[in-house]
C-alpha cells in the first residue's frame, strides 16, 4: 500500500512538472529570448514528449530506488533532476542557451534534500554539506579549465550544469556522469561529421548528453 502511495507521489509530480515544463519552454523561447525561437510542434506535442519522458522516469526512478533501499526522497529528488535536466535539454537544442533560472531550481532541489538528509542523519553533516560542496567546485573548475582550452567549444552554460551535478553526487559521482556525457557527445559529433551535417568548427548543445549521462549515472550508481 505504501509502495503505491509513492508511486503515486512520484506520477503526480512528473504531471505537475510536464505542464509547467511545457509552459516554460513556451515562454523562454518566444518570450524571453532577445532572438526568439517558433516551436513548430503545437502544445500537444510537447504535453506529449514531456508526459512520456517524466512518467518513465517516475517509474524507473521509482523502481530503483526501491530495489537499492533508497529513501524515499532520493526518489523525488530524482525525478525533479532529471525533469528539469530534459527541459533544460530541450531548450539548449533550440537555443543554445541554459537558463539560469533553472540551474537554480536545480540547486534549490538539492538543497532541500540535503535539508532533509541532515535532519535524518545529523552526524554525517560533514559528508553530506563538504561531499556536495567539493563536487560543486570542482565540477565548476574543471568545466572552467575545458572552457579555456577548449576556446568556445564549451560555455558558461556547461560549467553551470557540471556544478549542479557535482553538488548532487559529489565529486565520486561527478566524475561519471562527466565521462557519459563527453563520451556520449564524441561519438554523436563524429556521426555527424561523418554524414556531414556539421562541421569541425561546429558548436553542438552539450545539455542533452549531461541529461543522458545522469540517467547512466543514477541506473549504474
Amino acid at each position: 500500500m505504501m509502495s503505491a502511495v509513492k508511486m503515486i507521489v512520484l506520477l503526480v509530480i512528473a504531471a505537475a512538472g510536464t505542464f509547467g515544463a511545457v509552459k516554460y519552454l513556451r515562454y523562454y523561447l518566444e518570450k524571453k529570448l532577445e532572438e526568439p525561437v517558433e516551436l513548430k510542434h503545437k502544445d500537444p506535442f510537447w504535453y506529449t514528449l514531456f508526459g512520456a519522458v517524466y512518467a518513465l522516469s517516475a517509474v524507473g526512478i521509482f523502481f530503483l530506488t526501491q530495489k537499492k533501499h533508497e529513501i524515499f526522497y532520493f526518489a523525488i529528488e530524482y525525478i525533479l533532476l532529471t525533469g528539469i535536466l530534459f527541459l533544460i535539454a530541450v531548450i539548449d537544442l533550440k537555443a543554445k542557451k541554459v537558463p539560469n533560472k533553472l540551474v537554480i531550481a536545480l540547486l534549490a532541489v538539492r538543497g532541500a534534500v540535503m535539508i532533509a538528509q541532515l535532519v535524518h542523519k545529523p552526524k554525517e553533516w560533514k559528508m553530506i554539506v563538504l561531499g556536495s560542496a567539493f563536487g560543486f567546485i570542482i565540477g565548476a573548475f574543471i568545466i572552467f579549465v575545458c572552457i579555456l582550452i577548449s576556446r568556445g567549444g564549451m560555455g558558461s552554460g556547461d560549467m553551470k550544469l557540471f556544478a549542479a551535478i557535482g553538488l548532487y553526487f559529489g565529486f565520486k559521482g561527478l566524475i561519471p556522469v562527466m565521462m557519459y556525457s563527453l563520451v556520449l557527445s564524441a561519438l554523436v559529433s563524429i556521426v555527424l561529421l561523418i554524414s556531414r551535417k556539421a562541421k569541425m568548427k561546429s558548436t553542438i548543445a552539450m545539455a542533452p548528453f549531461v541529461y543522458a549521462g545522469t540517467l547512466l549515472y543514477i541506473v549504474f550508481i
